[in-house]
């Protein structure tokens, strides 16, 4: 299982990169708070419509949360011809959560989030079983 969550904030605003091809990448640094003085940095990318909305909506400071998964790039050093390598995380959903000056606006008042979540491949979500549909089952014979 390669799955990862993260909520945090811009480090600056995303960098944004077009390709001939049509694709679209968004590359920004995530500060993450792990205690009150310590926080975790992470490098995140996102691509085509992910990264359209991050580019669009998020700048300096934003407060999002992503999932996605990590992700290890590795290459060969141009000057020392070392093999070098970092890990990223894959963002795969953002979630918008607002920014500095939202929160300066509304004086610590909350304010409903926005997420962007591709589309699903498949067009049929599997199916929910109802609770109580099946009438064969007793449910006061049930122990809990």
């Amino acid at each position: 299982m390669n799955s990862v969550n993260l909520i945090g904030r811009l480090t600056a605003n995303p960098e944004l990169k077009y390709f001939e091809s049509g694709k679209v990448i968004a590359r920004f640094s995530l500060a993450v708070n792990r205690t009150k003085d310590e926080s975790d940095f992470f490098e995140v990318e996102a691509w085509e419509k992910t990264a359209e909305v991050i580019g669009q909506y998020c700048t300096k400071g934003s407060q999002v949360g992503v999932s996605g998964s990590l992700l290890q790039e590795k290459w060969k050093d141009k000057t020392t011809g070392g093999n070098r390598s970092k890990v990223v995380v894959r963002c795969q959903r953002v979630e918008l959560l607002g920014s500095k000056q939202q929160e300066q606006a509304s004086n610590g008042a909350t304010t409903p989030s926005q997420s962007y979540t591709p589309a699903p491949s498949q067009t049929n979500p599997p199916p929910v079983a109802q609770v109580g549909a099946d009438p064969a089952v007793d449910y006061n014979d049930i122990p809990f």
